[in-house]
């Protein structure tokens, strides 16, 4: 009503705008025309009215999945005797199996969690400790579980909770085999296995096993480095001018309407326990206000027009298909085709740039599609993916590959690490992007390797080392959560390194972060709590 224009007028408008941003491909501009509104048939319990008038206890299921899992545990914990004999016999059979799953998921302090919370809102911790309690309630016996960085999201007290539940597990007759960096957890191992030397190309062998005793007579391991012999080095002390910028009343999920204020060219790292409110207030309420360019979750936002870009750097699965690699997601496939186009062989092949591309139809190889390897389908099992026959895996047909460039192939180059590549190319541009991988800790990553086939903490690196190649006019607030995830205690020290040449050029970075050593190197720390869910989010400090 008050564009003062007839309703289909501004359906039309908004039609087109849809359709110009999908055009354009600005997805953060075409999410910004839309947001979430509860159902008016339903108020957003998603069920049927006639589903809603079964009860229980007095209370139907939309009722009940709005309890957090240790309100439903305390409640049914205390279920009287029913005077029907058919109810009370159902309620009988049914639970003692949902009470040993509330109490499970309760041991492993998810217990705060609401049982309508939707998953997209959850951290990686929590949403890693849910897959855990899935196969934790059934109690099995002679399984051996297998781990990866189960402490991630985790403070002190959580991962010592975590713990007593892998004990108990054990106790029941079962192994537990954890891939781990945190030190806590390590000292409390039955059994150590460090591998190394370094990453990727150069590691791979056996360093040391055995017990933490024996460790303690192994001072040349990285691992008895790390716990009995931490390094001293202190990293430089920064200075900043920078001015201030937050959010004013933010009320994301359990946030208690907090005011936030942060300091522009620091590193500022928030911490608490898992579901405290840390990603609900970096990620639903700073950078949703940044994307829709105005107030999300929270009154008002306020100093964001000091950046030129905010950019969320999470440990979710990159953007693409198989085909993608570190080189291409990066934007460094482009130098390296480029590299190519300008040799002699190209020229005499009339080859292009473009053609370079494994994706081309003049590059690819046929048989794969530039995938580099096929898939075989299994009968009653999930389908394998084989390397190619006829590329062997190099992904380009053999009269691109007969191009060279300084003796190598293109499919050559993308097999090298980031380490390696860097000293085949003579120009310092060049020289100096590959440089920042190693300095993020993912120089041992290949060129071309497959991108469904990194971790989570390598995913988020590469995401920060392709955020700083991008060009920008101005200074950028980098929101990252969790840059430790997948690091030893050495490579977080050349990652905090990076992070003062980052800082050093006026960029911001604020962490969601439990390593000490990330908290003792920050500018300044924000600590939410005191508890989890509705027992947090509140600034403690």
């Amino acid at each position: 009503q008050s564009l003062n224009v007839p309703w289909r007028g501004f359906c039309r408008y908004i039609d087109d705008e849809y359709r110009r941003r999908l055009h354009n491909k600005n997805i953060k501009a075409l999410e910004a025309l839309m947001h979430h509104i509860p159902c008016t048939t339903c108020n957003g319990s998603r069920l049927k009215k006639e589903l809603l008038c079964t009860t229980f206890l007095e209370k139907n299921i939309h009722e009940w999945t709005e309890l957090s899992i240790d309100d439903c545990l305390n409640l049914m914990s205390q279920i009287p005797d029913f005077d029907n004999p058919s109810t009370g016999a159902i309620v009988k059979s049914i639970l003692p199996k949902v009470l040993q799953s509330f109490q499970t998921l309760s041991d492993l302090g998810l217990g705060y969690l609401a049982l309508d919370r939707t998953s997209s809102s959850l951290s990686g911790g929590e949403r890693q400790r849910l897959t855990l309690a899935s196969q934790l309630s059934t109690h099995l016996y002679g399984v051996t579980y297998v781990l990866d960085e189960p402490t991630i999201g985790l403070d002190y007290n959580q991962i010592n909770v975590l713990i007593r539940v892998l004990r108990a597990i054990i106790a029941n007759g079962n192994t537990v085999v954890v891939v781990e960096h945190d030190a806590t957890m390590i000292q409390q191992s039955d059994y150590l296995i460090e591998m190394g030397p370094k990453s990727g190309k150069e590691g791979g062998s056996v360093m040391f096993q055995g017990t933490l005793d024996e460790l303690k007579k192994n001072p040349g391991t990285v691992t008895h480095q790390m716990l009995f012999a931490p390094s001293n080095s202190k990293l430089k002390i920064r200075k900043s001018n920078g001015s201030s910028y937050g959010v004013k009343a933010a009320y994301a999920n359990n946030l208690k309407h907090v005011d936030v204020s942060f300091t522009a060219e620091q590193l500022t790292v928030v911490t608490g326990v898992s579901g405290s409110g840390k990603s609900s207030l970096i990620r639903d309420v700073l950078y949703e206000s940044w994307t829709k360019k105005r107030s999300q979750n929270c009154k008002a936002y306020f100093g964001f027009e000091q950046f030129d870009t905010v950019q969320w750097i999470d440990h979710q699965p990159l953007l693409g298909t198989k085909s993608s690699s570190p080189a291409m997601y990066s934007g460094l496939l482009e130098l390296v085709k480029d590299a190519f186009a300008k040799t002699e062989d190209a020229k005499i092949g009339g080859y292009k740039k473009a053609d370079f591309s494994y994706l081309s139809k003049k590059g690819r190889c046929n048989s794969c599609t530039g995938l580099g390897s096929v898939k075989t389908s299994m009968d009653f099992m999930s389908d394998l993916w084989l390397p190619c026959d006829s590329c062997k895996g190099i992904r380009y047909q053999k009269t691109i590959l007969d191009c060279k460039y300084k003796g190598l192939n293109i499919g050559e180059v993308l097999q090298l690490t980031f380490t390696e590549a860097k000293a085949v190319f003579d120009s310092e541009k060049v020289s100096k992007q590959f440089d920042l991988f190693e300095q993020l800790g993912i120089g041992h990553l290949s060129l071309g390797q497959a991108s469904n086939t990194l971790s989570g903490g390598e995913r988020q690196r590469l995401k920060l080392a392709t955020a700083l190649l991008a060009k920008r006019q101005g200074p950028t607030l980098f929101l990252i959560d969790e840059p430790s995830t997948g690091l030893h205690y050495f490579d977080i020290l050349k990652l905090l390194s990076s992070f003062d040449s980052i800082l050093s050029q006026g960029h911001t970075i604020i962490c969601i972060e439990h390593n000490e050593t990330v908290i003792n190197h920050a500018d300044s720390v924000i600590t939410l709590g005191p508890g989890s869910g509705d027992a947090g989010g509140n600034v403690m400090i």
